[in-house]
């Protein structure tokens, strides 16, 4: 099994942190693609927005289920490839129903990968560094995919555009499996020793701390 803190290992988590975020990214776009081909209204688009937010937050939530009892590898197997058919359908034939199901399914099982991804980074020695390198990947692909799509004109709207890339990278991110730790270096099993720390832990701190997280990700959504 490949080490978590192998430099590859870092890379393949760091990369498919990227992209599987990558659509969360650059949903306005697409949203605005949807709006102006497919003359979505605003509920309509909140709808299909709220899907796949909710889907990663549903898988993400019962996380504890699933992330430490299964093969890393092929979870990032069954995650991209539901991701990239959910993606892809919606092109293929258009309703707005079906694209709000997919949405919901993509939103799981890129979350399911991206599960995949935190939990490998966080698994490291140096999680703070290999997060932020993470949020910088997230960062410049966004910004690249936002100032590039709409300036491609290659006779398909921004819709068709942005699904698709979605649809390409998470199916790229399925070649990462080569180098990708098949568990982590943690269990998931909290030890007697670990509850005693827990107990003794500043609560406040981590209260607050856990808020904010809550309260930024809750800004970007509403955003």
């Amino acid at each position: 099994m490949r080490d978590v803190n192998h430099f590859a290992s870092r890379i393949a988590a760091v990369t498919m942190n990227v992209i599987c975020i990558t659509y969360y990214n650059i949903m306005p776009l697409v949203l605005g693609g949807a709006a102006e081909s497919r003359g979505l209204v605003e509920s309509q688009l909140g709808f299909a927005d709220a899907a796949f937010l909710g889907g990663l937050a549903i898988i993400n939530f019962a996380g504890f289920a699933w992330l430490r009892r299964y093969d890393w590898r092929l979870l990032v197997i069954g995650g991209n490839g539901m991701a990239t058919l959910a993606f892809i359908a919606p092109v293929v034939h258009f309703s707005t129903t079906l694209w709000i199901v997919c949405n919901l399914l993509a939103g799981m099982a890129t979350g399911i990968s991206y599960g995949v991804s935190i939990a490998c980074l966080g698994d490291t020695r140096e999680p703070e560094r290999n997060f932020a390198l993470a949020y910088a990947g997230q960062t410049f692909l966004a910004a690249g995919l936002i100032f590039t799509l709409p300036r491609i004109d290659i006779g398909v709207d921004l819709f068709v555009v942005g699904q698709s890339v979605a649809a390409l990278l998470m199916a790229a991110g399925i070649t990462l499996i080569v180098i990708l730790p098949s568990q982590g270096a943690k269990t998931g099993m909290v030890s007697p020793k670990n509850i005693g720390e827990k107990v003794s832990m500043t609560q406040t701190a981590l209260i607050m701390a856990l808020l904010l997280l809550m309260l930024n990700v809750m800004a970007e959504g509403a955003i």
